[in-house]
């Protein structure tokens, strides 16, 4: 998926997501993360299993059966939660079958701050929504393509030309040229070029 301004949107899942605003996201291939800047309150989105039962991915996640878990609508979906207090951390974990997939969205905080928390960890999981069309317009990622240079065009104009979210400065960079060369008919240039994304490969 992408992040933008916050919202995560991964049209393979179609599914969108609201982080909280002004923290710190990253965007690995198995969870996604966003992070306050001190590092010490995150709320993370995995998927757990495949399954429409909330409870039995939170059971296959090591939960006990005498642990307290709550069995919950989000967005009308079916959920589970759990909270956990620690001595030094507390978590909320949720999870949400959609579609044939159970995700797990854990909020963690210092034990101490954890009620000041937990309505953030749950407005995250309570944000889970369907990409509307308009989301997927959002949708735009930079790939790496390679443009062919008309005779003497320069490299500002094959950058105008094909519209690259680059520079002129970082595709003479990217292709070890001078800022000002003239280009020969046919020469190929890597650019980035933005594209909506499908949910494909990068």
């Amino acid at each position: 998926g992408l992040f933008v301004e916050g919202r995560f949107l991964h049209p393979g899942l179609d599914l969108w997501m609201r982080f909280p605003e002004g923290w710190e996201t990253h965007n690995a291939r198995e969870y996604v993360v966003a992070l306050t800047s001190g590092d010490q309150v995150f709320v993370a989105l995995h998927v757990a299993a495949q399954g429409d039962d909330p409870v039995a991915a939170a059971r296959a996640d090591g939960v006990s059966e005498e642990a307290d878990l709550e069995r919950l609508e989000i967005a009308g979906l079916p959920a589970a939660r759990l909270s956990v207090e620690g001595p030094d951390q507390s978590l909320l974990v949720v999870w949400i079958a959609r579609n044939g997939l159970v995700y797990r969205i854990t909020g963690a905080s210092p034990a101490g701050e954890f009620e000041t928390w937990q309505p953030q960890f749950m407005a995250v999981a309570g944000s889970v929504r369907p990409l509307t069309p308009g989301d997927r317009q959002l949708l735009v990622a930079e790939r790496l393509r390679i443009r062919e240079a008309q005779a003497g065009e320069t490299l500002a104009e094959l950058v105008a030309r094909s519209t690259s979210a680059w520079s002129p400065e970082r595709a003479a960079i990217a292709n070890g040229l001078e800022p000002e060369v003239r280009l020969e008919a046919g020469q190929r240039v890597k650019l980035a070029i933005p594209e909506l994304w499908t949910g494909g490969r990068r």
